[in-house]
This record gives structure tokens, C-alpha cells and sequence, in this order.
């Protein structure tokens, strides 16, 4: 072979080689060309000068040499991918231990404060350790950990409470002792010390806290991760009515809250009902007579004094539109002697009543007996008044205008309104920072009493036409002596046939 063949034989040869290495470098390019593109680019400018800078003639020596620079880049870009898959290995397993984290964060919180999206046909039922205990765990393990709490229960009106646990099970981790660390062997930090947040002035009751991966406490920020668990999450103001019937308020109903306090159903929160028969158990700020979370009974009862009130829409005009009558009704336990009645009103023209009576056995005659303490049944009515009976006329002390004006206070004999007792017992949804639940309905179980004003005229002395009392207002005051039992004021219509 001659010298020229062989030669062309190396050429041809390392030809083959390089090709190979320009192959796997290729190869290279493509796998790390996206995360170091200038770098190909440097490869590339390198190669384009080398080859512009070789003569003609180039040796078998110096295409050796530059198939060893080739393959110094090659290794090189070998060990930059090295480099680039263990950053990304690091990367991903700080990116898994920072969700993990966050999930069992949220598997804790959940745990305490229950699933909202858990329901039932009476809605939502899952509240948690919060529901069942009524407030925060001491410590994280007491939401695997049963230790000392009592047991859940039932106890009085039918309220729940108690442990009912675990509230949280294995999930993420195969040993629930292990819970009370983060995936980066940080001891969770929870506190129940309450705060108002400054960003937003919310009140947060707790904080679950993990100090991440540089294992200080940044308040937070950096690369802390928390879960807050707000006062407005945990506790309620419930407030709602007590009424009749007819829908009208009760004034002084008593009304109990039962809730659980440490596991254990507590003494109720009371409260009273206002004139409108409004009740209200108040948050407080951060904790007070508020109401936590979850399913609550309430227990409404009459008053237990005496309470009269006018019976709604008792007021008719009858039978010939000129003469009222109305009921009082005791709401309270506790019966109600009455000894005197005043009458306003102030339509126009004016009348003048001629007859007052009170209390018939069966509301409209005293067929049978008038209430003891002297009461004249006359023409079925049990009288404290009438113009034609000297005794009774006797209280206007004035028998030239016998008919009564308005603002007239007639005394009587004592006359007592019979008390009674009713409760109701009801289960309320406490599942928002404020909450209404529907009226409760309380009939009256104490007595009634019947009033009547008869034969409105338009002079003193009975002359006149009549006045029509229909649609027209009046305020009727009962008295015990120098105490007033009651004020009210209410508008006549006409009575049905």
C-alpha cells in the first residue's frame, strides 16, 4: 500500500472517530440544551474558530489533539448534567418535603375545627375536636390521644359532648406519635394564646407553626409554613325570638344555651327576651358567652314572674261597632292580682262609656258566678261599673255625667290572673360566626282575662249618637294597688260575623 493509501486510510479513520465523539456530543447538546443553552452556544464558537484557524495540510498529530479537546467538552458537559440532575434531585425533595408539610398542616387544622364538607339531611355534622369538646386541644395529642378527657356523652336537654376521637388518623405518616413533628424534624409549634393579626385585625385563637427546612423561627415568613385558626372559626352570637302563636314576641322569656365546656355539658348561658322577644348569646372577643361550633340545643321558657300582656288582635268592636272588647293573657309562671284599670284614647268626636266589666266565667255572661270580691252580675255581665248602680257609679264619684271619659281609673275587687309554665326544647346548627335559628313558639299557658267597655256615646250624660269605635287606638294600664302590671296599646277592628 502506498504512502498516500495509508494516509488516506488514518484520515479515513479518524474521520470515523470523530464523527462518533461529534455524535455523542450532539447527544449531550440535547439533554441539557435547555437548561444550559449558552454553553452549547461557547461549544459551538470554539469549534467554528478552531476550524477556521487549521491549515490545509493538518497532521495526523493535530486532528489527535483536537478529537482530545473534544472529548474534554464532552466530559465536561457530562459532569455540568451531573450537576444539573443533583440540584434538581435536591430541588424536588425540598419541593415534597414543603407540600408535605402543608398537608399535614391542613390534616391538623381539619382535626380541630372538623371537615365543612361533611353533610347530613340537617346539614353540615362534622366539626371536629372543637364540636365535641367545645374549644381548642391543649396540645396537638390530644387529638389522638384520648389521655384523661372524658368520654363522649349525652347530657342534659339533649345536648352532646366529650371525646370522640382520634380526630386524625395515619395519613401521611405510619406513626401518629410522629405528628408532632414536621418533615424536616422540627416539634410543631401550637399555641392557643389568642392575637389580633395586623394585617386584617382578625382575632386568631391558634397557630400550628413548622419552621421549615432552616429550622428557625422566622415568625412566619421565610420559609416557615402555618395554619391559623381564626376567633370568628370557632366561636358564634346566636341570637333568635321567642313568640306566639300569632308570631308576636314574648317579653321575658328565660332562654338556656347548652353547649359542651371541656368535654362536659355545662350550666346554660341565659338570657332574656326583650320586649320583642329577641335573645342574643354574644360573641366575645376574644372568648366571652359565645357559642362554639357545632350541633346546640336550646331550651326557651316562659317567664317565671308574672308577665301580662295583651292578647294580638284580641281588640273587637261589637256588636253594633260601639262597644270594645280585648283579652289579657298571663304569659309568666306566677299568677297576677289585678285591683284597678285605666282606659286612653283620644279619637274624635269622644266617647263616653256607659258600662266596664270584667272576667265572666265564660268571657260574655256571668250566667253561672262573677269572680268573688263583690262583682254585681247584671244583665249577664260582671260590673265594676254602671251609671244606673249607685255602688259602682260611685267610682266617678259624679252622678250628673255618669259616663265615663277617656283616663278614667276604675277600681275593683282583687282579681287574680292565674300563671302557668311551657318550655320548648329545640337543636340549633352553629356552623358560622353569626347565626339565627327560627323562632321559637311558646303558647300561653297561664289564664285570660276578659275586658269589656260598653256603649260609647257621644255626651256625658248618654245623649247623642253613638261613637264607632272600629279602627280606632286605645291604651289600656292594669294596676296591683301602686304597681303597674301592665301598659298597652292596641287598635280595635271590627268584629266578624
Amino acid at each position: 500500500m502506498g504512502k498516500n493509501s495509508r494516509q488516506q486510510t488514518v484520515d479515513s479513520s479518524q474521520q470515523s472517530a470523530v464523527s462518533c465523539q461529534q455524535s455523542a456530543v450532539s447527544n449531550q447538546q440535547s439533554a441539557i440544551s435547555n437548561q444550559y443553552p449558552h454553553l452549547l452556544v461557547c461549544r459551538d464558537r470554539a469549534l467554528a474558530l478552531s476550524k477556521a484557524d487549521r491549515p490545509e495540510g493538518l497532521s495526523l498529530l493535530n486532528k489527535r489533539g483536537f478529537a482530545l479537546i473534544s472529548m474534554i467538552i464532552i466530559l465536561s458537559l457530562l459532569g455540568i448534567a451531573t450537576g444539573v440532575a443533583t440540584s434538581f434531585a435536591h430541588r424536588l425533595k425540598t419541593s415534597r418535603r414543603q407540600v408535605a408539610t402543608e398537608d399535614e398542616l391542613k390534616a391538623l387544622r381539619e382535626a380541630i375545627l372538623g371537615n365543612p364538607r361533611e353533610y347530613s339531611t340537617q346539614g353540615r355534622n362534622n366539626f371536629g375536636y372543637l364540636g365535641d369538646m367545645g374549644g381548642l386541644p391543649a396540645a396537638l395529642s390530644d387529638l389522638y390521644t384520648k389521655g384523661t378527657q372524658p368520654n363522649y356523652a349525652w347530657g342534659t336537654a339533649g345536648q352532646g359532648a366529650g371525646w370522640a376521637g382520634p380526630y386524625i388518623t395515619p395519613i401521611l405518616r405510619e406513626d401518629l406519635g410522629d405528628l408532632l413533628e414536621d418533615p424536616y424534624g422540627n416539634t410543631y409549634n401550637y399555641t392557643t394564646t389568642a392575637y389580633q393579626r395586623a394585617s386584617d385585625n382578625e382575632w386568631v385563637s391558634a397557630r400550628i407553626h413548622s419552621f421549615g427546612p432552616n429550622k428557625t423561627d422566622d415568625g412566619g415568613a421565610g420559609d416557615d409554613r402555618q395554619v391559623e385558626i381564626l376567633q370568628r372559626e370557632t366561636r358564634s352570637t346566636v341570637s333568635g325570638y321567642v313568640v306566639d302563636s300569632t308570631g308576636t314576641g314574648i317579653n321575658g322569656a328565660t332562654v338556656d344555651l347548652y353547649r359542651p365546656v371541656a368535654g362536659s355539658v355545662s350550666t346554660p348561658i341565659p338570657a332574656t327576651t326583650n320586649t320583642s322577644g329577641l335573645y342574643t348569646f354574644p360573641a366575645g372577643v376574644p372568648n366571652g358567652t359565645d357559642v362554639p361550633y357545632g350541633i346546640r340545643t336550646i331550651t326557651a321558657t316562659t317567664p317565671a314572674a308574672g308577665n301580662l300582656q295583651y292578647a294580638p288582635n284580641s281588640a273587637l268592636a261589637a256588636p253594633e261597632d260601639n262597644d270594645l272588647s280585648f283579652n289579657i293573657t298571663n304569659w309568666g309562671a306566677a299568677a297576677v292580682p289585678v285591683t284597678s284599670i285605666r282606659l286612653d284614647y283620644t279619637f274624635t268626636p269622644t266617647g263616653y262609656y256607659k258600662y266596664v266589666w270584667i272576667g265572666c266565667p265564660d268571657g260574655y255572661n256571668c250566667t253561672t258566678t262573677c269572680p268573688p270580691g263583690g262583682y254585681i252580675c247584671l244583665d249577664g255581665l260582671c260590673q265594676i261599673f254602671d251609671h244606673n248602680n249607685d255602688a259602682l257609679n260611685d267610682a266617678l264619684n259624679d252622678t250628673t255625667n255618669p259616663r265615663a271619659p277617656t283616663g278614667t281609673t276604675l277600681t275593683f275587687p282583687d282579681t287574680t290572673i292565674s300563671g302557668g309554665s311551657m318550655s320548648s326544647t329545640t337543636r340549633i346548627l352553629v356552623a358560622s360566626d353569626s347565626v339565627q335559628p327560627p323562632n321559637i313558639v311558646l303558647s300561653p299557658r297561664g289564664g285570660t282575662l276578659n275586658i269589656r267597655y260598653l256603649e260609647f256615646m257621644r255626651n256625658p250624660t248618654g245623649g247623642g249618637p253613638s261613637v264607632d269605635v272600629d279602627g280606632e287606638t286605645f291604651t289600656v294600664t292594669l294596676n296591683n294597688g301602686a304597681t303597674v302590671v301592665l301598659t298597652a296599646t292596641f287598635t280595635a277592628h271590627e268584629e266578624e260575623d
